[in-house]
């Protein structure tokens, strides 16, 4: 029987390997909870309408974290679907805290 190997770059294909977890997929992940909220936050005080507030949270971070891996996919680093999916990941977390939040702040319907 043998012990399960950890995933490695084939010699010579000029890639690293690009693992689901890692401090690099946390701070994507960070980083889209944190946008998507901030976003949210800046459209809940700019807008009466939760979903306005919420395509402007959401937009944001994941306008943000698009443009990253486009200037990575630039040459400026190297671009992975898996951080973005962590960028996904985080911005789909903080609209859904943001939106609590602003429930159980406002209530169900905001009377601004």
């Amino acid at each position: 029987m043998s012990a399960a190997r950890p995933a490695r770059a084939e010699p010579g294909s000029g890639s690293p390997p690009d693992p689901w977890s890692g401090p690099d997929k946390a701070l994507h992940f960070v980083a889209g909870f944190g946008l998507s909220a901030g976003g949210y936050a800046i459209g809940a005080a700019a807008f009466d309408d939760r979903l306005a507030a919420t395509a402007l949270g959401t937009g944001f971070a994941l306008g943000l974290g698009a443009a990253k891996e486009g200037i990575d996919a630039a040459g400026a680093g190297t671009p992975s679907y898996r951080d973005f999916t962590w960028t996904v990941l985080g911005a789909c977390l903080g609209i859904g805290v943001s939106l609590t939040f602003d429930f159980a702040l406002r209530g169900p319907a905001s009377a601004r």
